[in-house]
């Protein structure tokens, strides 16, 4: 796994869910901190495609991928 030092910026984040609803509320929640967390991926239906500091995964839906590595 690549590790990359953070440029000291806002924290680059990926929101990974399978439902279009959960990805906007989630979004949503980081709206007052935009200035410390920035969402670049936001897809129910793509895997990640750009460079990211974080990817937070809901496996609520899922319990069986919650135990894997991403």
């Amino acid at each position: 796994m690549k590790m990359y030092a953070h440029s000291g910026g806002p924290i680059r984040s990926a929101l990974v869910d399978d439902y279009d609803v959960i990805l906007a509320g989630d979004a949503h929640l980081f709206d007052r901190y935009q200035e410390r967390v920035v969402v670049v991926e936001l897809d129910a239906n793509r895997p990640v495609a750009e460079d990211v500091d974080v990817a937070l995964f809901d496996a609520s839906a899922q319990p069986e991928l919650a135990t894997c590595v991403l």
